[in-house]
């Protein structure tokens, strides 16, 4: 609960049992590191060269909780098929069935992570299901825009609607899917 500062259990928190979806038609994108070359992916095995760490760095708490964390990057995606997602997907079966009331994104300001801020997340899709593996019947959450410009709060939390556009409500979820959209202009993305 301490480890974001908000006071609120993470439901996506691997240290609390949720995990990341990699299979399936909502599966997770493949991170940077794994698009790279056989030699440069044999190099980051053996710690020779580091190219960024998998989807559970953006699921982990970091220590002490104030840390900047790891960041999991994640390449723009080829263009497979019609629709707007362009930068990937992060898929996640929770701890335990929940009713999603908001969301939050977290990017580390420039000078604290010693990059730009162009590999923050921009504009964004998230979507609920309500079984383990995220392939039953998705729940539009909302569609949201992470500002991360200076004098923007780093952290900045996304109501959810209890409803969709029928006005039926959202059951309790057990798996979302963050679609990320856009980035602020980086040649990949980084979710903390």
């Amino acid at each position: 609960r301490a480890a974001d500062q908000t006071g609120r259990v993470d439901y996506a928190a691997l240290y609390l049992g949720a995990a990341v979806i990699r299979s399936g038609p909502r599966a997770t994108s493949r991170s940077l590191v794994d698009g790279l070359p056989v030699l440069n992916r044999v190099a980051a095995a053996l710690a020779l060269r580091f190219y960024g760490h998998g989807p559970e760095a953006a699921l982990t708490r970091t220590h002490p909780p104030t840390a900047l964390g790891q960041c999991w990057a994640v390449e723009r995606q080829k263009a497979h098929r019609k629709g707007p997602q362009d930068f990937g997907r992060l898929t996640v079966r929770l701890a335990k069935p929940i009713y999603v009331d908001s969301i939050m994104i977290e990017h580390p300001p420039e000078e604290v992570s010693g990059g730009g801020t162009g590999t923050a997340i921009r504009a964004f899709r998230v979507t609920g299901y309500e079984d383990e593996g995220a392939r039953g019947k998705a729940w539009d959450l909302g569609t949201f825009e992470y500002y991360s410009e200076s004098g923007r709060e780093i952290r900045q939390e996304f109501l959810v609607n209890g409803e969709d556009d029928a006005g039926q409500e959202i059951p309790a979820l057990l798996a979302v899917s963050l679609a990320i959209d856009s980035n602020w202009g980086g040649p990949y993305t980084c979710l903390y």
